[in-house]
């Protein structure tokens, strides 16, 4: 059984290695199906292997401070792990001008309209204002409905040294009217601040995808691992400002989700070498847990396969990586931004913002290298995510 924690900071770290304090985030309502889940969640963490030796990683239990003594020992006793459970205060606060006048129902529930713009709001802004988080340095986010099915050998951490940011790159938001304005508030934001976007690659697949389908690209958030002093970084923390208290209020108007827009930080805040795409070993999501875990057999020969399945994503990744080398540019006009893998990074190379078409990548050479990709996914003997957990119009269907 876990042990309950007043706060993070009780933690004894005297001993801790020369290593990053890991810790474990998640947030959840006090609606009792969203717990339900959340507790399937934290069981199934046994799976993770990465934790610091003779330092489990702790977890944060996010909440608006109205669980129920009985929900509180159930979390607790769902895991071995020290859980605390911080309570957040602006989780029925709107972005100062904005009349929320769609639905009445304003409070953090679960059944209101604007639970998962809140959601996105914590996950985007407030988390990383809260003191909670003070004694890590990385962050693994979990949502309360997903869990593991198999075992990952470096989750709770990073999978390499030297990370910023790891989430599973899935295609594009399937729901075009959930991406509207969106294109054009960053574009005006980066000319605006003279930004270039620290990942032109990146960069031009947003482009490419909106000029040529009005929508843009995403991963899976559901799942993410984070370097804290990146999401605290000065040009960082002004951007999700602006994205989540000025106008168009995009989170709260047209349901701008955080997998869009952890897309769209990485193009414009972290270099190629700094952050991962692959897919997480043995995550499953929403629907997948539902099902429950696999027959004993199939998880066997997962178990017997491990080393040969890890090879195989090594191999992958460096594929992707390939695909994403940034070449160097010379256009030198704008401002380059200080965003690394430390709170003091080093200086990466930009390019200009492209706003026309005549730079687009060409669309067919495009199509073909996400058939490949799906090819890919699909070989790991499992569906795409994005055909039915990517966009968050699944969520809004599981409320209640």
């Amino acid at each position: 059984m876990g042990r309950r924690l007043n706060a993070a900071t009780p933690l004894d770290y005297t001993t801790h290695p020369d290593a990053p304090k890991l810790v474990i985030a998640t947030i959840v309502s006090n609606h009792q199906t969203h717990i339900d889940k959340l507790i399937r969640a934290l069981e199934s963490l046994r799976y993770l292997k990465g934790d610091r030796l003779g330092y489990p990683t702790p977890i944060l239990v996010f909440n608006d401070r109205t669980l129920s003594n009985y929900q509180l020992e159930r979390i607790v006793q769902s895991t071995d792990r020290p859980v605390a459970f911080p309570g957040v205060n602006e989780l029925d606060v709107f972005p100062p001008g904005f009349n929320p006048n769609k639905e009445n129902n304003t409070a953090f529930n679960a059944k209101s309209y604007w639970f998962y713009p809140k959601l996105t709001k914590f996950w985007m802004y407030t988390l990383w204002k809260h003191p909670a988080i003070d004694a890590f340095d990385f962050v693994m986010r979990i949502d309360f409905d997903t869990c593991f099915h198999e075992n990952n050998a470096h989750l709770p951490d990073f999978a390499k040294l030297h990370k910023t940011y790891h989430a599973q790159y899935v295609g594009m938001e399937p729901d075009a009217s959930r991406v509207h304005g969106l294109f054009d508030f960053v574009t005006d934001y980066m000319a605006k601040e003279d930004i270039l976007p620290t990942n032109p690659v990146l960069w031009q697949l947003i482009t490419n995808t909106w000029i040529t389908q009005k929508t843009l690209p995403l991963y899976q958030v559901s799942l993410e691992v984070i370097r804290k002093s990146f999401m605290q970084h000065e040009d960082v923390k002004k951007f999700h400002e602006a994205v989540v208290n000025k106008e168009p209020y995009g989170i709260f108007e047209y349901g701008w989700s955080d997998h869009v827009l952890r897309f769209i930080d990485t193009a414009m805040f972290v270099s190629n070498e700094n952050f991962m795409t692959t897919e997480f070993k043995g995550f499953s999501n929403r629907l997948s847990c539902d099902a429950g875990p696999p027959p004993p057999d199939k998880e066997d020969a997962n178990k017997a396969q491990e080393n040969e399945n890890t090879t195989e994503e090594l191999k992958e990744e460096a594929k992707k990586e390939d695909m994403l080398i940034e070449k160097d540019s010379t256009n030198t006009k704008g401002k380059y931004l200080n965003v690394d893998n430390d709170s003091k990074g080093t200086v990466a190379h930009g390019q200009q913002i492209n706003k026309g078409k005549e730079d687009v990548v060409d669309t067919k050479e495009q199509e073909d290298n996400k058939e490949k990709e799906n090819v890919s996914e699909q070989s790991n003997g499992e569906a795409p995510i994005l055909n039915d957990h990517a966009s968050e119009n699944i969520k809004r269907q599981e409320r209640g």
